[in-house]
């Protein structure tokens, strides 16, 4: 694989490469939606982690706090 390929193919199975950015905007929305689905104290962060297809540790490596999660998905909705 080149310096110059901008796609990085992975094993099958494995889900594919996403930049941090796009993986924070993924959790973001199925936080959001999983907010408006259930409400803030009823929305689990495995909930919505698995909603994004991603794991929890990811999702804590981006986002310290479900919290935050409800903050950035309110920005979205207000900026929106």
């Amino acid at each position: 694989m080149s310096d110059n390929d901008p796609i990085q193919h992975r094993r099958p199975g494995r889900p594919p490469l996403r930049s941090e950015a796009e993986t924070r905007a993924v959790i973001v929305a199925a936080a959001a939606n999983a907010f408006l689905g259930s409400g803030y104290i009823r929305t689990g962060v495995d909930t919505i982690a698995k909603a994004a297809g991603v794991s929890t540790r990811t999702l804590y490596r981006l986002f310290a706090a479900k919290s935050d999660l409800i903050k950035y998905a309110m920005e979205g909705r207000i900026d929106a």
